[in-house]
């Protein structure tokens, strides 16, 4: 299992290899798979399924693992579900404003019309659902404000809306998005304190700090200090090694957890 999304109408999205995605219908307690809903048939075949997002008018945007961004929805229908619609967007060199790369690891909104789409070896992208255009940001050589790295494993916005990305060479920060389409990031690598370069998962705790898993520890970074605080198997980790996907915070007990 590679995601997971508490979507609308008591309906939890799953992500897996598996063909399409499977769904737990909370309110029959049931595994539904992708084969037994209604309309799979006229969907292009996709698998592999790293990230899911729900919008508020019901779409699920999926990001896979070389099966591009797929954009679907699925409702009730009488006793089972339905594909009502379904939508697969895939890179091109060829296109202008496509998807930069079919290897999707994070989908996180923007706002109700943008999405943030992190992709493998192609940077970040923005989504207009509206236009359905894709402007891409990548690492420029010798350019300190563009992205660390364009090998993404995630995303994540905190309380003040603020975009941070990991990639395999760093976290890094949105600091601007300028009206002609210019993003301006700020880095932070190990020579900043990270205890490890590649960033498989951020969380925003109750003090609006961030806890980040890497490939050697977790580190906890205080936003207001700009410190890194660094954890390993000498604090009591049971492993330094971290996984892909694998961190969620508990807002009722706030617990923090990471995958390794």
């Amino acid at each position: 299992m590679y995601a997971l999304c508490k979507g609308q109408n008591g309906l939890i999205f799953i992500g897996s290899d598996g063909n399409g995605i499977t769904i737990f219908d909370t309110k029959k307690s049931k595994i539904v798979d992708w084969k037994t809903i209604e309309g799979n048939e006229k969907c292009d075949y996709f698998k592999s399924t790293y990230t899911i997002s729900q919008d508020n008018k019901g779409f699920i945007w999926l990001g896979t693992n070389g099966y591009g961004m797929i954009r679907c929805k699925i409702e009730r229908s009488g006793e089972k579900l339905k594909v009502t619609e379904f939508k697969r967007y895939l890179a091109d060199d060829n296109q202008v404003a496509s998807l930069s790369s079919n290897i999707i690891f994070s989908i996180v909104p923007r706002n109700e019309n943008q999405l943030w789409i992190g992709t493998r070896l192609g940077g970040l992208n923005l989504f207009d659902k509206k236009s359905e255009l894709f402007q891409t940001y990548k690492n420029i050589s010798n350019d300190s404000e563009s992205l660390s790295n364009n090998d993404i494993l995630c995303l994540h916005t905190d309380t003040l809306n603020r975009l941070w990305i990991g990639t395999s060479f760093g976290l890094n920060l949105l600091e601007d998005l300028k009206s002609n389409g210019k993003a301006v990031f700020k880095s932070f690598t190990v020579k900043d304190g990270l205890p490890n370069n590649t960033i498989h998962g951020i969380v925003t705790d109750k003090k609006s700090n961030l806890w980040i898993s890497t490939n050697f520890g977790l580190s906890n970074f205080n936003l207001r200090k700009y410190k890194f605080i660094n954890y390993t198997k000498n604090e009591g980790l049971q492993n330094n090694e971290f996984a892909d996907g694998a961190f969620y915070r508990d807002f009722k007990s706030d617990f923090i957890f990471m995958g390794e």
